[in-house]
């Protein structure tokens, strides 16, 4: 498949330049597709194909991403040219990267179907889903087991580990909501199944009292301080850098996204070596830019 050539921003919570050819697709179709020699090729030097489509307001969305020849990677952005707000960014498991959520907007969407690696080729299979919402069952009926209505993936640090995790989420509806979901019906998949989010064994700065109140922090005895808005990565764009308070503390790795892409409204222009990235909400890939202070 031939699409525009584009430089594709590896960082994937930041915009990117809009393509200049884009294939449009209806949501009842599937597409049989290849990335190699033709298609375009992003910062990290994976090719990439984009496609987009027509969505409504509160409307579920499935998207199935699957290759045998690479690690498969799906980003659904807003927007017709793979250039608009990051909304869901799906890592591959196996040989199947899959988008399960709600679209918030009645306009048009767009993908970006990737290798997680540089220079992979191969064929892909792209399965799109717009299923009506599955109706509530009355409390009475007993079901086999509970199954999350939207699942994201995550990236989880354990302290003293030194590196980040694929983690999955889930979001649960049903009515009353399992014992281990919290009061938004939200949960994690561990070995055994879902089980709370409180009972993770993962750490973040979100809830943390230096986060919050804007606290300069130090690592390898150098001071930061909060810089810009979090951002979304993913778990092969950032390398460990160290801790603190516990809480995983990353920095762009050699093959990782341009610190300088997408970072306009930052004040001054900051060197990739100086800027670090700290976890703030392992289920959406969220990490706090912080500068020297």
């Amino acid at each position: 498949m031939m699409l525009a050539a584009l430089a594709f921003a590896a960082a994937l919570g930041t915009p990117q330049q809009a393509a200049k050819f884009v294939v449009p697709v209806a949501l009842d179709k599937a597409v049989a597709g290849s990335l190699g020699p033709g298609d375009p090729r992003g910062d990290t030097g994976a090719y990439f194909d984009c496609f987009s489509f027509s969505g409504s307001e509160g409307q579920r969305l499935t998207v199935r991403l699957r290759s045998a020849a690479f690690e498969p990677l799906l980003v659904l952005r807003r927007g017709a040219a793979c250039d608009g707000n990051l909304l869901y960014v799906a890592h591959g498991d196996g040989d199947e990267a899959v988008v399960r959520t709600d679209l918030g907007y009645t306009e048009t969407y767009s993908l970006t179907v990737r290798s997680a690696e540089a220079g992979v080729t191969g064929p892909y299979d792209l399965t799109f889903g717009d299923a009506a919402p599955r109706p509530r069952q009355a409390p009475a009926i007993q079901q086999p087991g509970f199954q999350p209505d939207r699942v994201s993936e995550g990236c989880g640090y354990r302290p003293g580990s030194g590196r980040l995790v694929p983690v999955t989420y889930g979001v649960f509806s049903e009515d009353p909501a399992p014992p281990f979901a919290d009061r938004w019906g939200a949960a994690y998949r561990t070995a055994d199944g879902w089980g709370p989010l409180s009972d993770t064994p993962f750490t973040a700065a979100d809830g943390r009292a230096w986060f919050i109140n804007n606290e300069t922090i130090t690592v390898d005895g150098v001071a930061y301080r909060k810089h810009g808005l979090p951002r979304v990565y993913g778990l092969r764009e950032l390398a460990y850098r160290g801790e603190h308070d516990g809480v995983g503390v990353f920095e762009f790795a050699e093959t990782g996204p341009d610190p300088h892409a997408g970072h306009a409204h930052m004040a001054g222009a900051i060197d990739s070596g100086e800027l670090i990235q700290v976890l703030v909400r392992p289920a959406g890939c969220e990490f706090q830019p912080y500068r020297p202070a």
